[in-house]
Order: structure tokens, then sequence, then C-alpha cells
């Protein structure tokens, strides 16, 4: 509750399987159907671990109840269900849940990571002499053919399966990012050359 802002319990009680909701197109309903109960096997829970581990009393174990120990564990689920559900949510909101959703979202970022690389090697282009544009622009070619056999080295384990795009994507973007860092400063230290 601290970290998040708000009432994490409260918040829990409403969360949606957002799979089954969008994709099996289910009825919109709360993963956890009866709050009170899950709540309370989760505190109960806690207390027959600390009776198991640290009291260890013979006579205790002797009133053991199973259906209560299953009920706990299922509602446990419940609880990490709608506890996952939640995170990854307030992580990445909306995040694709298909893998062709994946593999276009991937795509879509290293579309715009390119551009704003793009972008800043056009500022650099404008600052250089032209004999260091031509250096300049056969340094960035060959930094693309290397980008992108990285990518295809990285993806290529997953050959032939419908995660390869999303994995050459995803290491194209990532080696584009530390790319476009690098161009920043170059772009930083011709600037203060030039001022």
């Amino acid at each position: 509750s601290i970290l998040i802002g708000d009432d994490f319990l409260k918040k829990l009680s409403s969360v949606h399987d957002r799979w089954k909701v969008e994709i099996e197109k289910a009825e919109k309903k709360p993963i956890i159907s009866n709050s009170t109960e899950v709540f309370g096997d989760i505190e109960r829970i806690f207390e027959l671990r600390h009776i198991y581990c640290h009291e260890l009393l013979i006579s205790y174990f002797e009133k053991i109840n199973i259906d209560e120990i299953v009920r706990c564990f299922s509602n446990c689920m419940i609880f990490l269900e709608a506890a996952d559900e939640f995170f990854s949510e307030l992580i990445v909101p909306n995040a694709p849940l298909t893998q062709t959703d994946m593999n276009i979202q991937a795509n879509e970022n290293f579309r715009k990571a390119d551009s704003e690389m793009n972008e800043i090697c056009d500022q650099i282009l404008l600052k250089i002499s032209p004999e260091r544009k031509k250096e300049f622009e056969m340094v960035q070619n060959s930094w693309k053919s290397f980008r992108d056999l990285y990518a295809t080295f990285e993806a290529d384990v997953y050959k032939g399966g419908t995660i390869r795009p999303l994995i050459y994507t995803t290491a194209a973007e990532s080696i584009t990012t530390a790319r476009i860092e690098q161009l920043k400063e170059y772009l930083a230290k011709l600037n203060r050359v030039r001022a």
C-alpha cells in the first residue's frame, strides 16, 4: 500500500484477468470473488507457517485440518494470480497479450528508436565537414549492418518460431538505444567545439 500509494488489498479485490476478458471474451469479473475469505486465509497461512516452523507442538499436529490447508493453499493461488495481474498492469499498463501483438509493439518500439537515431545523425551531418560526412555515413552504415547481424544472431535461436520477430526487434531496439546515447555524446561534443 505504501509503495503504490493506495490500498493494495482494495485494489487487488477489483483486478480481473485481462487474457480471459480481452482474448477469451469472458465476462469481466474480479479474480478474487470472496476477498474476505481469501485475505483471511492468507493471514491464516502465516499463522500455520509459524506454528509448523517454530512451535512444533505434537499435540497441534494431531489437530491438523487438511481441508483448511487445501482451502488456504487454493486461496493463496488466487491471491498470487490477482497480485501478478495487478503488478503486471501497474508496471506495463495494457501490455500486449498475444505473440502477434507483442511482435507489433516491439517493431513499433524499434522503429521509434531508429527514427530518433536517424534524427540525431542528421543533426551531426549538419555540423561536420563534407569529408567527415562521408566517413560518418560509412561508419553509420557499417554500424547498421552490425546491428542487423547482432539482432539476427540473437533471434536465430528461435528460428521458425513466432517469437523470433520479437527477439529480433527487441535486440535491434536495445542496441539502437545504446547507439543513440553514443551519438548524443558525439553531438554534444560537436556543439561544445562550435561554441
